[in-house]
């Protein structure tokens, strides 16, 4: 699955390609990492997350060819990277990505929109796991809700598939 990310500056580029270098990322047809692309005439970046490569392209090729995508804008403020999707602000922090939901929604309600379906997966799994396992430490009954929610989401998330 690929995302487009729309870089308008290039301290947002830098940002962002050393955010892939972290992810493991390469160039297209190389091996150079991100951060080793000094070529900044295109202002998307293309991510394809099974292959874990990247391309580049303009935003009239973007509109011309991708114009049912979302497109992720790419910002930065003090020294932070900020991800701006289309259910909210994303952050990057170290390896975690914090949300700020702008719609009032839930983030998770719209994970399988956003993810791709091995990402979504790896998400609902690790959310029942990790309930299912804390439940009789920390918030009982509630956790263990919260795991059959996230496993009830799981199963109707495989039905549709």
């Amino acid at each position: 699955m690929e995302k487009y990310y729309w870089v308008g500056t290039h301290k947002e580029m830098d940002s962002l390609m050393n955010y892939f270098d972290g992810l493991g990322y390469v160039w297209n047809g190389s091996h150079n990492l991100p951060s080793e692309g000094t070529d900044y005439d295109y202002e998307i970046v293309c991510a394809d997350d099974d292959s874990h490569t990247l391309t580049w392209t303009d935003l009239g090729n973007f509109r011309k060819y991708h114009s049912n995508e979302k497109l992720i804008e790419v910002s930065t403020s003090n020294g932070k990277l900020f991800l701006n999707m289309p259910y909210g602000t994303w952050s990057v922090a170290g390896d975690d990505l914090i949300h700020k939901a702008t719609d009032g929604i839930r983030p998770d309600y719209h994970f399988s929109e956003m993810f791709t379906t091995q990402e979504f997966r790896g998400f609902m799994v690790g959310n029942i796991i990790k309930y299912a396992i804390r439940y009789h430490s920390k918030n009982g009954v509630e956790d263990l809700r919260k795991a059959r929610t996230y496993l009830d989401r799981l199963i109707q998330f495989e039905e549709i598939k």
